[in-house]
């Protein structure tokens, strides 16, 4: 079956599923009903109303009822006797109708209260009879419906009126004014151009606007009829003639549409001689014209335009994307004039070949912020494989601040080709700055496969004081990896056999994967003779993820020789408390072995993570120490933030007590502001549990993130998933601002 066959075939299931909708004597009768209808904004009547234009709507399609339908209009249109019905049937017209209802349509064009719906029913009919019709009650209408019926013949594009509209320009009506030289300006009509130009010369500020514009509207309709000797005419007057500016660019814009290549020409004559408004819009209209050699004629431009000038004729320049450009544009990175230079570094980020990175490099060196900034953009865009291999080559050439700012951009521009000439530069390099910019840029452009090249450099760095930038790199590399034992093996495989200064490093590391090999290896180095890598190894259980070192970090704090190893593993176990299911427990545990107000200090501000009575008990315990007393009112405030919710009667009696006697502004303030919270939400759910936040590592996709079933959405039960009290921050209607509460 081919195409044609099968357009007919749905065409006629569509319009027999279409009469098999009609209802047509309920529909006859319906509209006959509306004669005295009057609208009152009731849903039934709108109902009805609506049905009725699907009615009508749909028998347009149907030979069989259409003409009916619309004798029915038209004879209910004659009786009818509101103009609320006669509207609603002119509506349904305007739909269904054909040349017999121009008669009844037209014998309503003079009623001002109905006229300008008669001009919408025959303004939609595509047919001389409708437009005629309107042509006719021009001479018999004044005032705004004199002016609708001019506009709707315009709109019809009615050209047998235009002589007729033509004549009642200077109507002393203005908005009957107003419409005809608007409907000249787009009909035309014999001598219309002179006849506009003729009545600019008395007509006041307001009519000459309008006369403009219509003029203007001649042109550009002469252009498209092909009469371009006309649109010539006008163009040339207003861009030669004593007019505003906006006129005489308006007339220059046409004079280049209609000379083509010749209209560089006028372009160039502009530039040079006019003043900065339409030198400007001259230069913005350069790129309407193509070719090279156009090109060439502008930039030529370049030395002989002021200052703004430059500037617009570079950013046009760049527009056009022509290579042949570039020389200059550097040329003009060295003006005196901040706005040109920032022109042209932004276009060399365009348009730039290879000859443009070092000049972008040199800039974006500059102690110029402004000037800066934008090098270092437009470092980033530039595009293209030759562009690929200048980064790499450009690494090593240049004074220092420049190779610098290269190596920074090829961390920005995700190009994996520098990877290896960054890590010559990192192991080999003699500055420290480039050295730390090629480890992050290697990050930056790194892939998976690439992390063991990063954490040998963590083993034998060109100096130790480098671990530390390879540790950032090495986070960046493994946030872009989705598996904890891929991200640890290169680590833990580096750690057998590494030295014992590069120890350190490994250790911290393995915290980020925290797999259970992690977990053994990072133990295991806690008995190490060598305090520095033991020490290490505490700091990082500290660090982890998940509470599984706790009861390690507790058997440190509670038993250790080492005096330091105590403090560090309590410090570490006071860390881990609020990621595990009772940090009350935790807290309380810490206080036997705290010995130092430090110590205390640190258990009090994590208390509210508990968010338990015996968390506020703790905390009250410590008030009437003076050494503490700051520290214990401001844990009771916070955690009364979140068990006070629980137990609103005891919550507000302390914290009323905190805001007489704290010893603070600050926190009796906080206590006052938790008052004043706790009595507005006081029919609101406010306790709340959560567990932690939840990514996919490289993935910053909301729906892919918002799609993912996590752990919690499996088995909210589960023994591995650790729930803690949240604090509560509310924004607008009472709802949990999530921004806040985790950050």
């Amino acid at each position: 079956m081919n195409k044609k066959v099968i357009s007919l075939l749905i065409t006629i299931l569509f319009a027999g599923a279409s009469y098999a909708e009609v209802e047509i004597d309920k529909l006859l009768t319906s509209i006959e009903g509306l004669r005295d209808y009057e609208y009152n904004g009731t849903d039934k009547v709108t109902n009805q109303l609506q049905w009725i234009e699907s009615q009508v709507g749909l028998a347009t399609v149907d030979p069989s009822i259409r003409s009916s339908v619309e004798d029915n209009l038209i004879e209910s249109l004659k009786e009818a006797s509101t103009n609320d019905a006669k509207q609603f049937l002119c509506k349904q017209l305007r739909t269904i109708g054909t040349a017999k209802c121009i008669p009844q349509l037209a014998s309503m064009l003079r009623d001002p209260e109905i006229s300008h719906m008669a001009r919408y029913a025959l303004g939609r009919l595509a047919i001389p009879e409708a437009g005629a019709a309107l042509h006719d009650a021009l001479d018999t209408t004044s005032g705004t419906v004199k002016a609708g019926i001019i506009n709707t013949l315009v709109q019809m594009e009615y050209t047998p009126a235009a002589d007729d509209i033509m004549k009642i320009t200077a109507d002393p009506d203005k908005d009957v004014a107003i419409a005809a030289i608007r409907g000249t300006g787009r009909l035309g009509g014999n001598s219309a151009v002179e006849m506009l130009q003729e009545l600019r010369t008395s007509s006041s500020d307001e009519m000459k606007v309008e006369i403009d514009s219509a003029l203007l509207t001649s042109a550009q309709r002469s252009v498209e009829s092909g009469n371009t000797r006309s649109a010539h005419a006008i163009y040339q007057e207003y861009y030669d003639g004593d007019y505003p500016e906006h006129l005489r660019i308006a007339g220059l814009g046409g004079l280049v549409e209609l000379s083509g290549p010749k209209g560089t020409d006028i372009l160039v004559e502009a530039i040079k001689e006019q003043g900065p408004d339409i030198r400007g819009n001259a230069i913005a209209m350069m790129a309407r014209i193509e070719g090279e050699e156009t090109t060439q004629t502008f930039v030529s431009l370049l030395d002989v335009v002021p200052a703004d000038g430059q500037e617009l004729i570079i950013r046009s320049l760049t527009s056009r994307g022509d290579v042949i450009a570039e020389p200059k544009i550097i040329e003009f990175t060295d003006s005196e004039h901040e706005t040109v230079r920032l022109a042209a570094l932004e276009a060399l980020g365009d348009i730039g070949t290879p000859q443009a990175l070092p000049v972008l490099a040199r800039a974006a060196a500059s102690e110029e912020r402004r000037e800066r900034e934008c090098a270092r953009s437009s470092l980033v865009r530039l595009d293209g494989e030759e562009i690929d291999k200048a980064f790499v080559a450009q690494v090593n050439q240049g004074d220092s601040k420049s190779r610098l700012e290269v190596i920074r951009a090829i961390g920005s521009r995700i190009d994996h080709a520098p990877f290896s000439t960054l890590h010559s530069v990192a192991q080999t390099d003699k500055d420290e700055d480039l050295r730390r910019e090629a480890i992050l840029s290697m990050a930056r452009i790194a892939k998976p496969a690439d992390l063991e090249t990063l954490v040998q450099l963590a083993v034998q760095p060109n100096r130790p004081d480098d671990r530390e930038t390879v540790e950032e790199a090495v986070g960046i590399v493994l946030d872009k990896m989705e598996d904890t034992e891929a991200q640890a093996k290169p680590v833990l495989s580096a750690l057998q056999t590494a030295p014992d200064d590069a120890k350190p490093s490994l250790l911290r590391l393995l915290a980020i994967p925290a797999t259970d090999q992690a977990f053994n290896a990072v133990s295991d180095a806690v008995t190490s003779t060598k305090n520095e890598v033991s020490d290490a190894a505490i700091r990082a259980l500290s660090e982890w993820p998940n509470p599984d070192p706790v009861e390690l970090l507790h058997q440190i704090a509670t038993s250790s020789s080492n005096q330091d190893h105590e403090k560090l593993a309590l410090c570490g176990y006071i860390q881990l408390a609020p990621l595990t299911q009772d940090p009350t427990t935790l807290y309380a545990n810490a206080l036997e072995l705290a010995k130092r107000d430090d110590e205390i200090r640190l258990i009090l501000g994590g208390l509210h993570h508990a968010g338990t009575r015996q968390a506020l008990e703790i905390a009250e315990s410590y008030m009437g120490n003076p050494d503490l007393k700051e520290d214990a009112y401001d844990a009771a405030v916070k955690v009364l933030n979140v068990y006070g919710w629980e137990d609103r009667p005891t919550a507000l009696t302390l914290l009323e007590k905190i805001a007489d006697e704290a010893p603070t502004p600050k926190i009796r303030s906080q206590a006052n502001d938790l008052i004043d919270k706790m009595e507005r939400y006081k029919s609101t759910l406010a306790t709340w549990n959560g567990t932690q936040i939840f990514k996919i590592p490289g993935v910053s996709d909301g729906r892919k993130i918002f799609e993912t079933v996590f752990e919690p959405e499996k088995d909210f039960d589960s023994e591995d998933i650790v729930w803690r009290v949240v604090l509560p921050v509310f924004e607008g209607g009472g709802r949990l601002d999530l921004e806040e509460v985790y950050g």
